[in-house]
Parts: structure tokens; sequence; C-alpha cells
């Protein structure tokens, strides 16, 4: 169950390739679960565009589904799947810059109840809502005082959401919720050791390693945007100094540009990179060398087969990501300089995804009620 949630519907013999099972074992258990209910027989992907399509396994739709919910710096997005990936429905809230807690829960619960009922789905169909905050979050998904919304900060979310939701909810940092819904749905897919490097308003990111996602001993693990590249650099909201996110996060890439470009916003400053404005040019490269700089020492650390570029300034495309590679390799040892370096596939959804990603992850696993902040009885 645990290959199917992470990689969708597969044949037979994909089963038995990358489990190391023996193929009439597979099909053994896979008659079992046919007849369970738990998963399914669809027409898979052809061989090659010649032969009859292959018969693929994958977790049932009726199985199940999951919610996952966003808070986004200005933003709550929602979004429900079923257990064969299919999204069913998503669903956005705009709220103002620094909004109150009070006010995205109550965006949220607003998206759960609309996602519900567009999909016909009622509290004993959903498995579990997923929910990503905008802040570090300790091992129980509890916020640290930390945050590119400050009223998030040390916020205590469970409490607030206690006895409002009716389902199991699991809550885990944004970023690393965005590097589970690629890992399922998008650029990541298949890939078990790779680095994800999320650049929007503020820097974050996350780290799989043999398919799992390191969260460290408190669950501070992939924040990536506050590995120090200069000590004597600009002071960080952290506190410290020269910090990634000083020169990768979106406010820190227009501060640069502004003197020569007073009204500049992000879609500006990316139109005028896609027409390479030389100003905006420099900019980028400047960037670019910030961002390689923190991969190559990220490279050297865990060597990564993919290092994955998301949040809203990877829209500056291929050209900007061709440069960050080009830097990183005098950086990065011989043996390590092997990682594909790319964009992210899901945009603004993946951290939405990602959190029906980790709700699905943990009912594959039977982990469900253990982890989840509420169950029902």
């Amino acid at each position: 169950m645990t290959l199917l949630q992470q990689s969708g519907p597969l044949s037979r013999a994909e089963l038995a390739r990358r489990t190391g099972v023996a193929r009439s074992t597979i099909t053994v258990a896979v008659t079992a679960l046919i007849e369970d209910g738990i998963v399914h027989e669809t027409t898979g992907r052809q061989n090659n565009g010649r032969g009859r399509p292959a018969v693929a396994i994958s977790l049932a739709p009726s199985a199940g589904a999951a919610i996952g919910i966003d808070f986004g710096f200005r933003h709550v997005r929602g979004v429900v799947a079923d257990l064969a990936h299919n999204v069913l429905a998503l669903e956005e809230v705009a709220l103002g810059t620094d909004y109150e807690v009070a006010d995205g829960i109550r965006a949220a619960l607003k998206i759960v109840d609309s996602l519900k009922q567009k999909c016909g789905l009622d509290n004993g169909d959903l498995l579990g809502i997923g929910l990503g905050l905008p802040c570090p979050t300790d091992l129980d998904g509890m916020p640290t005082r930390s945050a590119m919304i400050p009223h998030w900060s040390g916020a205590d979310v469970r409490q607030l959401l206690a006895d409002r939701i009716g389902i199991p909810y699991v809550i885990e940092n944004e970023s690393r919720l965005a590097a589970r819904g690629e890992h399922v749905w998008g650029a990541a897919r298949g890939v078990d050791n790779f680095v994800y490097l999320k650049l929007h308003s503020g820097v974050g990111g996350a780290i799989a390693f043999n398919g799992t996602f390191i969260t460290g001993q408190n669950g501070g693990a992939g924040e990536l945007g506050h590995i120090s590249l200069d000590p004597t650099g600009p002071v960080c909201r952290c506190g410290n100094r020269g910090c990634l996110e000083v020169y990768a996060g979106i406010p820190a890439v227009l501060a640069q540009i502004r003197p020569i470009y007073p009204d500049i916003s992000l879609q500006k400053l990316l139109a005028l990179y896609a027409g390479n404005d030389p100003a905006t040019v420099r900019v980028f490269s400047d960037t670019a060398k910030k961002v390689a700089q923190a991969a190559a020492m990220l490279c050297n650390a865990v060597n990564p087969e993919l290092v994955l570029i998301g949040g809203s300034l990877s829209g500056a495309g291929e050209g900007f990501i061709a440069r960050i590679k080009a830097e990183m390799q005098p950086l990065v040892l011989e043996l390590n300089r092997g990682p594909r370096i790319e964009i992210g596939t899901l945009g603004r959804n993946a951290s939405a995804l990602g959190g029906v990603a980790r709700v699905f992850e943990l009912y594959a696993n039977d982990q469900l009620a253990q982890k989840a902040s509420m169950t029902v009885s």
C-alpha cells in the first residue's frame, strides 16, 4: 500500500520489481486487496506506444479521500484527492498580509466544508486532513516562534482546531509538505533522494533520504533558508546574518531592483527577466550564486539525485535554473556533481497536495491514528 500511495498506479510487474517480491506473491496479495476493496485494477501506460496497455493496480478511490490545507502568505488553499491520486476539487480564500491565526483557521474550516460539499463527501469518507503551516513545527505539529506570518509564531493551532474538524488531522511545515506533494504528484515522483528548496516570500525546504523525509530530533530539519552563507551579511529575521533567505527570498530580490524600478512586483520582475533586462539579469545572476552556494553544501552533505526548486521565484524559468547549476559545479565534489536541477511542477498547489500525501502516507503505514492530533471514536 505504501508504494501505491507514493507512486500511484503500478503494474504487477512493477510492484514485484520495486519491492523485490516474487510476482506470484504480489498476485496473491493484490487479489486479497481487491477482494477487500482497498485496491482495484485500471488501465496503465502503453509500453513504448506498442501493444495493449498494461493492467495497473491502484488504491481504490472508494477506499477514502483526504484534504490538504496550505496556510500561505496571503491565502489559505485547500485540495481534496482520493486514494487513487485523483484530484477532486480545489478551493482558495484570499486573506490580507499578516492575517490573524483565527482568520486563517476560519478560512480553512470554510474550505473544508466547501470541498466536502463539492465532492459529496462526509466525514466518514475522509481519512484525514493535512495542514501546512508557514513556520517550523515540532514533531507534534506545534509551531515554533519563527514564521513568515508573525501571528503564527508559537500559536497553539492544535487547541484552536480541537473539536472543530471532526476527523483526524496532522500538522507539518508547509515547505516539507510541498516537497511531499512533489514526491507523490510532481517532479520528484519516483525519486527517493532529493533536496527541495522553496524560494518564496520566505525560503524553506526539505530533504528526502531513501524515501523518507528527514524531520530531525525536534522536527526542525529542512530549514534551508537559514543556512548562513556569510556571517557578515545582512541580518535575517531569525537573528543570524547572511542566511540564504536574505538573498533569495522574494522580498530580498525585489529590494535589490527597487532603486531602478520603484514600483516593481514579482510579476513585473519575471517579465523583465524574460525580456533580458540587464539590471534584472544581474539580480537573478547574483541570486543564483547564493542559491548555488547553499545547494552545493547540501549536495556535498547528502549526495541527492535531484535538487528541486519550488516557490514563486522558480517562475524565472530554465535560464535561472541553468545559472544555478553552472554556479554549483565548482563548489561540489566530483562524486556529488550528478544531481538534476529542476523546477517543481505543482506550483501553487504543492503544499496542499502534500497535506493529502501526508495523510495517505500515515494511512498506508497504519500510523494515522497514532500521529493524528485528534481521532474520532
